[in-house]
């Protein structure tokens, strides 16, 4: 326990981290979290701080870690199963394919500029905070278009496909709104824009239970491969969700989850 709530101030690279009350008032977000902030910084002592221990470390290099995935898995596609006349794909599934994993990517990359440049100052956290906000719209988007395309992949099917797509690309424009409107990406809107998120997630749900039904007397291997998958997903989501607004576990042990464990 002592590991994970203490976050000392460490002297690397002339780099020293503070407690709360000496933060940037634009990082003070999360009271629970008492100490391991990063002070103002200039861009490159932001990227010099990736490897000091503060309360974003794990934030920067989980993200970190994701881009290298979905880049390695981008390559591995591209100079691995593509060139295999085994593996065929029509051009839409090549395409498809390679707009989910790019979007993954653009999705880790935000985020991890948006929580290394975050102590640069106030307006470049909005900047980076915005851009942040894009990349998850372009990652929900992405899980949403991959998912509805193939569950209705038959000609039979496909004007309720281009129905849940037109409604799932509405939701994507509300959620641009909020990375075109300035005023939208303050604090005053993270209450609504958790709630726009949470209720695109669950718009999930309605092309799901059709999905069901069509092949629950046709092809239910498929529902046997498949179902148990999305059900998990959309438990591990709402949990994340849960853990991230009621802020779990720091809430009740204030300073114990400082740099490893916190709610994000």
């Amino acid at each position: 326990m002592k590991l994970i709530r203490c976050c000392p101030s460490l002297n690397l690279c002339g780099i020293k981290t503070v407690e709360f009350s000496k933060a940037p008032l634009h990082t003070r977000h999360n009271p629970y979290i008492t100490t391991g902030y990063r002070p103002l910084l200039s861009p490159y002592q932001c990227f010099l701080s990736l490897f000091v221990w503060s309360n974003e470390t794990i934030n920067i290099w989980t993200h970190l870690l994701g881009l290298f995935v979905f880049v390695g898995l981008l390559l591995y596609d591209i100079f691995t199963l593509l060139p295999d006349d085994k593996n065929k794909q029509p051009p839409i599934d090549i395409a498809l394919a390679a707009f989910v994993l790019l979007c993954f990517m653009v999705c880790m990359l935000a985020s991890v500029l948006y929580h290394t440049l975050s102590c640069v100052s106030a307006s470049a956290y909005r900047r980076w905070f915005t851009l942040d906000i894009l990349g998850i719209s372009l990652a929900f988007y992405a899980v949403f278009v991959s998912g509805i395309f193939y569950g209705f992949w038959c000609p039979e099917h496909r004007m309720q496909r281009n129905v849940y797509l037109g409604l799932n690309s509405t939701l994507f424009v509300c959620a641009l709104m909020f990375v075109i409107v300035p005023s939208l990406s303050s604090d005053e809107w993270q209450s609504a824009r958790l709630r726009l998120f949470a209720g695109w997630g669950a718009s999930g749900v309605l092309p799901t239970a059709h999905w069901t039904l069509v092949h629950l007397n046709v092809d239910e291997p498929i529902l046997q491969v498949f179902l148990p998958r999305i059900v998990i997903m959309y438990l591990v989501c709402g949990a994340a969700l849960c853990v991230y607004c009621w802020n779990i576990p720091e809430k009740y042990f204030p300073g114990q989850f400082n740099c490893l464990g916190s709610s994000h």
